[in-house]
């Protein structure tokens, strides 16, 4: 949405967790990408929407950043921010640290995994990790509704 600020109009930023969501190829997510202004709108957020064997306009890996809004009374809202990597077969395995490396810190992270592949399984951690770190996971493929499936457990 590209809209000039009048005079006593204000954005606030909302931002409850973290969403990564995986697919497979552009047309995933394309899918996926139309369902996110429902989801983000009632579950403010940062989306980190990875797409594994995309089109990038050069080897390696295309990012683009923006944001969703939602339109209040007293002005906009920033509903989510959208930082989608796109990665060629190439660079594919450096999906994992970029994802890493914007989440936000302080902040519940979620999982969409809306690959038609399994998710890879998670290495058992050699530390036992602080009782407030959740991690969360999905058993969601592309076909069913966002979100559905998800499930919060305890790290550890």
């Amino acid at each position: 949405m590209n809209q000039e600020l009048g005079e006593n109009q204000v954005v606030t930023r909302a931002c409850m967790s973290n969403l990564i969501i995986y697919c497979d190829d552009d047309e995933q997510t394309l899918k996926v990408n139309e369902a996110l202004p429902r989801i983000v709108s009632a579950h403010p957020c940062r989306v980190i929407l990875l797409t594994g064997l995309g089109h990038t306009g050069e080897p390696g890996l295309d990012v683009f950043v923006s944001g969703l809004y939602s339109k209040l009374s007293s002005g906009l809202q920033v509903s989510a921010e959208l930082i989608r990597v796109i990665a060629d077969a190439s660079a594919r395995k450096r999906l994992a640290p970029v994802a890493r490396a914007h989440l936000v810190g302080d902040l519940p992270t979620t999982l969409w995994w809306a690959s038609l592949e399994p998710a890879p399984p998670l290495a058992k951690p050699s530390i036992r990790s602080p009782p407030w770190l959740t991690r969360s996971s999905t058993t969601a493929s592309a076909g069913n509704p966002p979100l559905r499936g998800c499930r919060r457990c305890h790290a550890g």
